[in-house]
């Protein structure tokens, strides 16, 4: 922290107990003195947040050397070649249940790749049935059609009937804090 920051805290915890810790009225003053203490609360956090990163990335580093210690994939393709063989000798023999534990062998399912525009040209001619149609609201062109009234509800333009389903929130503002760093 330099001599020119610790001077800007030390003026600001002055202020502060002259206000009595409350904000009654705030001003353009009072305002730059806000912005100033919100950067640097945000610059405490951020160095709490890398002392606690250092911290995390040791415990990680730590956890992949034991990870790599305790490497399981020896003996586990060890116990895959003993299912394979058993399943090669009885046909039934999915699930071996052994004192330590169970080895369990399961067909997965099928990967079936399609080529979108092909197969859609080819079901087009040959087999309709095959493919769907999915209907889905324009939504740009909703927004540009339809009437909005005060009270959120819409109406359609063209026959002045309202659009049952649809209402509209106003966004509102939205405002945000830019604390800028002078010294």
């Amino acid at each position: 922290m330099t001599v020119l920051a610790e001077s800007w805290d030390d003026l600001d915890e002055h202020l502060a107990a002259d206000q009595g810790g409350g904000f009654d009225e705030i001003d353009a003053t009072l305002a730059d003195r806000m912005l100033r203490r919100v950067l640097r609360e945000r610059r405490l956090y951020e160095a709490d947040a890398a002392v606690a990163q250092a911290q995390k990335d040791q415990v990680d580093a730590w956890l992949a050397k034991r990870r790599d210690a305790h490497d399981t994939a020896y003996l586990e393709a060890c116990l895959r070649q003993y299912h394979e063989a058993r399943l090669a000798e009885d046909g039934k023999a999915r699930t071996l249940h052994l004192p330590s534990g169970t080895l369990a062998a399961r067909k997965k399912p099928d990967a079936w790749e399609f080529d979108e525009d092909a197969f859609v040209a080819w079901a087009e001619v040959n087999r309709p049935d095959l493919l769907r149609t999915k209907i889905s609201i324009d939504r740009p062109v909703v927004k540009q059609t339809l009437v909005v009234r005060d009270d959120g509800r819409c109406i359609d333009h063209e026959s002045g009937e309202y659009v049952p389903a649809v209402t509209v929130e106003p966004g509102g503002v939205s405002f945000t804090v830019k604390a800028e760093d002078v010294a």
